[in-house]
């Protein structure tokens, strides 16, 4: 069943508590740098070569799936 709320449990933005759960930013600002950690490193990786590839053990068709993968993708 849906909560009505009433004008009296209302407050305007300006009267919002200050805190806003400084963990929560801190969350946001760590999953943005492993965002673009991600993206650097996948950069990174489309960059090299076969034979490069092969001497880190990987394989060329495991380089394009893990490069087409979106960013927010682990």
């Amino acid at each position: 069943m849906a909560k009505i709320l009433s004008m009296d449990s209302y407050r305007p933005l300006d009267q919002a508590p200050v805190n806003l759960a400084p963990w929560r930013v801190a969350d946001v600002v760590r999953t943005f740098s492993v965002w673009r950690q991600r993206r650097r490193e996948r950069a990174q990786l489309a960059q090299l070569d076969p034979r490069l590839l092969n001497d880190i053990g990987l394989h060329p068709s495991d380089v394009e799936q893990e490069i087409r993968k979106p960013f927010w993708r682990g």
